[in-house]
């Protein structure tokens, strides 16, 4: 046991007051002579010890009630056993700067807030320890110990962030460094409004020797809402044809929204689009259609209006509109004629027709379709370079040849994963089924029509094992005439019959034929779309320019933020490091020297979105075993609780309670207790 303040110790001395009081108020009886007093007598010292008993127990809680003023303002405390006085400390605080934290409470911004308890908190120790300031940046400076001064000018510096980190990761990051220097006690505070999606501590081991404590500063409960992702239905894009973008709005408020505005702004121009109803706590998923009448790079924005959460209300976009589609036919013996003028119809095509045995596998890469008809025999250097192609999003049609053995494509079945053709049947079969729920004809036909021409064969294969396939047409038997199947970032689509019109009259059937290349070779997904998180894609991959020495290219970002990013090559790819130099969403433009290669769009992290908090009970209840939770009101709560952390338990709270109530004893006993 100590006391703070000794010397209110010899104001113990003025207890002797209510004493001498009590004794001036003790009264004397004068003596009165009566012939019989029996009855008198008995009356007198009954009234007598009453008053008696009353004096004293005033007398008792006067002295009671100083005796506990007097202790409450020597401070007695309670030493821990474990905290050795004048001990020095390693205090580790962090301070949540996300984007959430511009939330409001009856306080103000929950940011300030919580600058405002970190304030206080350093004020609260000694200049001689040691502090760590940590946001979700995690910026170098915040990764090593500070004296206070130094901590107070970083505290300053702290402003909003786009990035975000799970607080697991945060404490992982604090432990260390605390425990950097084994001379200093550790002591851990968390300040945040403790969102749900970024808030797991349970697999997170604790130190029992480390004090760590949970601040939570939390908003009223606020609506928001979102645009969550937008993706293009095909994503290479072309001039003056019709686009397909789709996006998703998210409700995380309480209410019902029945009028969503969303408009979206391609370049300068900007556009509206229909209003969408979100019931409460759901997502809406809606399309745009648009066109772009150049090719080259544009930009894309989408927007809707909320408030007062607005960070997540726009989602940016780039891409670029190919001038024209780069198909690779490759043959064997002759070109099939209705391909060959199938083809060059289409001015979005740019075709070129190799035979097999005189390929450039060097150029794969630059295609969007590659195009394998009438051959024999695939080799395996051959179908090896077909599956390079498809690791870089390159789509693959095959029409085989007549009359293959079973050797003769093992090669595709083994690297590719493509299906047995087998049982080659010269039957003749009419078509059934066109799959109208699939992207490749979804948007080809306004609506079915009962008398559609289906192409037919007059021979085909049947397909077996293989990877599991969708089948885009079907014959009247219901076995699949054209398949599809996914292999790595790309559609390989295969035909049941060679395309000679011996075979089929596919070539003959132009509804079909025609929008079956356009849309094999628009799905290639190795496309110029770029769409990034901020804080979360640091590195992205880029074409290597054809007419620039790669060592040259004095690459540069431009756009809210301009920056020199950090450079790496490899399988003709430049990979451009941003790090965290990319702070503002919006689209950026990528420059080498003056020219302009391309954009980049940046959006904010969508995970705080989800404005859901655990309350101040859920955290007891979950993390209690584990952490103090500490709601801290005001700077004096926070420097009470920690120079009662570093000195002991204190009682001049208990101390003025008891004061209180020893003056309360007094008045009842004044009032309730009769004199006579």
């Amino acid at each position: 046991m100590g006391v703070l303040f000794p010397g209110f110790l010899w104001a113990l001395a003025l207890l002797v007051v209510p004493l001498v009081i009590h004794l001036f108020y003790f009264r004397r009886y004068k003596p009165v002579q009566f012939t019989n007093v029996r009855f008198l007598k008995e009356l007198v010292e009954e009234t007598a010890s009453r008053n008696k008993l009353k004096n004293w127990l005033i007398l008792l809680a006067r002295i009671l009630a100083v005796a506990a003023l007097i202790f409450g303002f020597a401070q007695p405390f309670n030493k821990s056993e474990n905290k050795a006085q004048g001990e020095a400390h390693a205090v580790s605080i962090f301070v949540d700067n996300s984007w959430s934290m511009k939330g409001r409470n009856a306080d103000g911004e929950l940011f300030q807030s919580a600058k405002k308890l970190a304030h206080d908190i350093l004020e609260a120790y000694p200049e001689t320890d040691k502090f760590q300031l940590i946001t979700h940046d995690m910026d170098g400076k915040q990764m090593r110990l500070l004296n206070r001064e130094e901590a107070f000018t970083l505290l300053e510096q702290i402003k909003p962030t786009p990035s975000v980190q799970s607080l697991s990761r945060i404490l992982d990051r604090q432990i260390q460094t605390v425990k950097s220097n084994p001379k200093l006690k550790p002591e851990i505070y968390l300040i945040s409004d403790f969102q749900k999606n970024i808030t797991q501590f349970t697999n997170t081991e604790i130190d029992s020797s480390l004090q760590i404590r949970l601040v939570p500063v939390q908003s009223l409960k606020e609506n928001n809402l979102s645009i969550d992702t937008a993706y293009f239905i095909h994503p290479l894009i072309l001039p003056k044809q019709s686009n397909r973008l789709v996006y998703q709005v998210s409700n995380f408020g309480n209410s019902n929204l029945d009028d969503v505005r969303v408009s979206y702004r391609i370049d300068q121009q900007e556009f509206p689009s229909a209003p969408l109803q979100i019931s409460a706590g759901k997502s809406k998923i809606d399309t745009i259609n648009f066109v772009v009448n150049q090719a080259g790079w544009h930009s894309l924005e989408i927007k809707i209006s909320d408030f007062p959460i607005t960070y997540d209300d726009q989602y940016f976009m780039s891409f670029q509109a190919a001038e024209q589609i780069k198909v690779l036919t490759i043959y064997q013996d002759k070109i099939n004629p209705s391909l060959q003028s199938a083809l060059k119809s289409m001015p979005t095509f740019e075709t070129d027709f190799k035979k097999s045995d005189a390929l450039d596998y060097s150029k794969f890469e630059t295609y969007q379709l590659i195009l394998l008809q009438n051959i024999k025999y695939l080799s395996s250097g051959l179908v090896s370079e077909l599956n390079k192609a498809c690791q870089k999003g390159i789509n693959i049609l095959l029409f085989p040849a007549a009359d293959i053995g079973p050797k003769d494509y093992e090669a595709m079945y083994l690297h590719l994963g493509a299906p047995q053709l087998s049982s080659f049947e010269r039957i003749d079969k009419e078509g059934g089924e066109i799959n109208l729920e699939s992207d490749l004809f979804a948007d080809v036909f306004v609506s079915k029509k009962a008398n559609m021409k289906l192409p037919s064969s007059r021979a085909s294969y049947s397909f077996k094992g293989g990877r599991p396939y969708e089948s885009l047409l079907k014959y009247r038997d219901e076995t699949p005439m054209l398949i599809r199947y996914h292999l790595e970032k790309s559609e390989v689509y295969i035909f049941s019959s060679p395309l000679e019109d011996e075979y089929t009259d596919l070539g003959k059937t132009a509804e079909i034929f025609v929008p079956l290349l356009f849309k094999t070779a628009l799905s290639a997904s190795d496309s110029k779309v770029h769409s990034h998180v901020i804080g979360s894609d640091n590195l992205i991959a880029w074409d290597v320019p054809q007419q620039n020495n790669i060592q040259d290219l004095g690459l540069k970002i431009s756009g809210p933020e301009e920056f020199i990013p950090g450079m790496k090559i490899a399988q003709n790819k430049i990979y451009l490091d941003v790090y965290d130099q990319v702070k503002s969403a919006g689209i950026y433009d990528l420059f080498s020297g003056q020219s302009q290669l391309g954009k980049l769009a940046f959006n904010q992290n969508r995970k705080e979105s989800d404005l859901s908090y655990y309350s101040e009970a859920e955290l007891n209840k979950l993390y209690g075993n584990k952490f103090e939770i500490k709601p801290y009101m005001n700077a004096a709560d926070i420097k009470t609780d920690i120079k009662e952390g570093m000195q002991g338990s204190h009682y001049w709270r208990w101390l003025l309670w008891a004061a209180l109530f020893f003056l309360l004893a007094e008045g009842i006993f004044i009032r309730f207790i009769k004199s006579h």
